[in-house]
């Protein structure tokens, strides 16, 4: 099925639609939501699924594109109900940030991302057991003090982390390396600035 993206100029400016597949195959502007959740003080990391792209990584809790004429809320609730299958309330904007990356594909072409990229989070007090992922995109989640987690982007080192296969609650030990990270990217730099924005959040 084909996927719609809204296309903008590096204004932000609406300029019409594409085809996702055109999108980063000519590296057209348009916007993505990555959706954070913090559950009992803890940041929840998806792991990505064995087949799926950076699999076994840990990564943002959702993310996805904006489809054409979706609202960034919108599109907020259908990734995490699609990706980790819950539904939180109260989802609160962070940041609207400009990503670019490019890289070759195994079949030799160029995917060329230029995105508005929307950041949320939203808390959410139910049970691990909640969390459901059938996408073929995700294997688990790992939850991380939010604290703690922030600590370990800034000094490196190990974490301790609970993480929850969909049948099983597993306490375990995470590094830098366990974490989605591109060129020279850093675990503070790509999520912990998120999780210390999160963090400023909830204290106010």
């Amino acid at each position: 099925m084909t996927e719609m993206l809204d296309v903008y100029d590096a204004n932000r400016r609406l300029i019409g639609t594409a085809d996702r597949n055109v999108v980063h195959a000519c590296g057209l502007w348009h916007k993505t939501v990555h959706c954070w959740i913090v559950w009992r003080g803890k940041l929840v990391f998806q792991r990505r699924a064995a087949g799926a792209t950076n699999g076994g990584k840990l990564y943002t809790t959702a993310s996805g594109h904006v489809s054409a004429g979706e609202s960034i809320e919108t599109a907020f609730a259908r990734e995490i109900a699609g990706e980790i299958g819950i539904k939180p309330e109260h989802p609160r904007k962070l940041s609207e940030t400009v990503w670019i990356g490019d890289f070759k594909k195994s079949d030799g072409t160029m995917f060329i991302d230029r995105v508005f990229a929307n950041v949320f989070f939203a808390e959410y007090d139910g049970w691990l057991g909640d969390f459901k992922f059938d996408d073929g995109e995700v294997d688990a989640v790992v939850a991380i003090d939010l604290d703690k987690f922030i600590e370990f982007a800034r000094a490196g080192g190990t974490c301790a982390a609970t993480e929850f296969d969909g049948h099983e609650i597993h306490e375990i030990i995470v590094l830098p390396a366990d974490f989605v990270l591109i060129g020279d990217e850093t675990v503070y730099g790509k999520y912990a600035k998120n999780a210390e924005q999160i963090k400023a959040e909830l204290e106010k």
